[in-house]
């Protein structure tokens, strides 16, 4: 990658992390993001899962929770389970250029979707099925290995917790030095 960051080729690359750091009643992700491919499907940009079932693809019938980009370039989060809650981005993002995204999801509130760290759409969250991330948690690829990122991405971090606004603009507003 560029400097620190992990390039992905959207042909088969994708990063296992460790299961069950977290679920989809209460946590966040951010990251940096760059990327110039005109996806013709979603690209799952991070991705997570009740179980690993084959049929684990994003948007099946899965517990799932995932950020992606859509087949139109826009930035989504995604959870779903007997109710679902989804978020796009207004813009699409797929300019070549670096980009912050983070998402943040409370079951006693709401999921948030920020791009460069400010809210582009936010959800209810509350009825949102409760369950751990015990299947798998992916950087680039659902379980079934289709969906593939392609593009860059740097200083991903998880959280147990909802950010604040405030966290995630200061997020935003210190790129890492990889991507300076």
């Amino acid at each position: 990658g560029v400097g620190g960051a992990l390039n992905f080729d959207g042909t088969n690359d994708y990063v296992n992390l460790p299961v069950s750091m977290l679920g989809s009643s209460l946590g966040s992700v951010s990251m940096w993001v760059r990327t110039s491919k005109d996806f013709t499907e979603p690209a799952m940009i991070f991705y997570c899962a009740e179980v690993a079932l084959a049929a684990g693809d994003g948007f099946g019938g899965n517990n799932e929770l995932h950020v992606n980009f859509t087949a139109g370039e826009a930035i989504q989060f995604f959870s779903t389970g007997s109710v679902s809650v989804s978020i796009t981005s207004p813009g699409a993002y797929s300019d070549g250029a670096w980009h912050h995204v983070a998402a943040t999801w409370d079951r006693t509130g709401n999921a948030v979707l920020y791009v460069d760290g400010e809210p582009v759409g936010s959800a209810s969250h509350a009825t949102s099925n409760n369950f751990q991330f015990a299947g798998a948690t992916r950087l680039g690829s659902p379980i079934t290995v289709t969906r593939l990122y392609k593009g860059d991405l740097d200083d991903v971090r998880i959280y147990g917790r909802a950010l604040s606004a405030a966290e995630v603009a200061g997020l935003a507003a210190m790129p890492p030095l990889s991507i300076v």
